[in-house]
């Protein structure tokens, strides 16, 4: 009988490294999203490493002297921003499931399923960062003298820490979602019954390696922008560092699809290993075919024989 592949941290991450060179083969779809936000920050003014400090520069002053169109600018680069990283996010995982090349007029392509598929995904990251945000502000947030009320907030973070937990044990819903249409959270929560660490570990391993490398990033692009303090440099910073940090993006998203194609690998194994089982249990073994087989040619040879002693009788 085969043997079914358990589940398991190591597991998952042996998958998460083998999907890994495959991130780097949709280096177009990197490219072009980097260059849009490359774009919105030059267009809006949100530069990440110029302009801040004592740099600055004739690209620093787009809106100066304009509060409201300022806080417009702000406000319309961050709608964009989670706008992109949802599309993003579709883009990643379709490229993935149907095997085709990233076409650019996906990212301005607007459909009913595309903005469905934008909101799915936003939905779920969305439902993990909030409550973990949420988790950081009451922590910081200074104790109540009113054990009611110090209570209430007690409770709201130990069910913003259950929710961000249980999703990442559960990350491979996102990847679940795109390949079949559906997240079925009730399903994997099953599937992962026993090895809950699993996920959770591997998410937060994958979190603490993008950011102990981005903060050698950020170092390096802060020292490059104070030496050469010029637009060019401001953009390539940018388009650079927009770059790396769909990268990280990219290495979250391959452990929900590690996490979905083991669970997957798992469920067929085990559905083989019960049809095998009935096939087995249906079907007479040789021992037994043999078996009965003498049997029956005792029985028949008794049989004559007692026939044969009758006869005598009778006569």
């Amino acid at each position: 009988m085969k043997k079914t592949k358990k589940y398991g941290a190591l597991g998952l991450l042996n998958r998460w490294i083998d999907l890994i060179p495959q991130i780097f083969i949709k280096w177009r779809l990197f490219v072009d999203y980097a260059a849009i936000f490359t774009f919105l920050s030059i267009l809006l003014n949100r530069w990440t490493y110029a302009c801040h400090d004592n740099l600055d520069g004739y690209w620093c002053y787009w809106y100066s002297g304009n509060v409201w169109a300022s806080i417009g600018a702000a406000a319309l680069f961050l709608i964009m921003a989670i706008y992109l990283l949802g599309a993003f996010c579709v883009d990643f995982y379709i490229d993935s499931s149907v095997a085709k090349f990233f076409k650019p007029a996906n990212i301005v392509k607007v459909s009913v399923l595309r903005l469905k598929q934008v909101g799915a995904a936003l939905f779920f990251w969305e439902t993990m960062f909030v409550p973990a945000a949420l988790f950081a502000y009451i922590l910081n947030k200074p104790a109540n003298r009113d054990w009611h009320i110090e209570f209430m907030w007690f409770t709201l973070v130990f069910l913003c820490l259950l929710t961000v937990l249980l999703l990442m044990r559960c990350i491979g819903t996102l990847a679940h979602y795109f390949h079949t249409g559906n997240f079925a959270f009730a399903k994997i929560y099953q599937q992962t019954s026993g090895h809950a660490y699993a996920g959770i570990f591997g998410f937060l391993l994958t979190v603490m390696i993008c950011s102990s490398l981005n903060l050698s990033v950020i170092r390096y692009f802060d020292k490059l922008m104070a030496n050469y303090n010029y637009m060019f440099m401001a953009v390539l910073t940018d388009f650079a560092d927009t770059l790396i940090k769909l990268f990280y993006f990219a290495l979250i998203l391959t452990i929900s699809e590690a996490q979905y194609q083991l669970l997957a690998a798992q469920e067929t194994d085990s559905a083989d290993n019960a049809a095998t089982s009935n096939n087995i249990q249906n079907t007479d073994s040789p021992i037994e075919i043999t078996t009965n087989s003498v049997k029956s040619k005792k029985s028949a040879k008794k049989k004559k024989t007692q026939r044969k002693n009758k006869q005598k009788t009778d006569k």
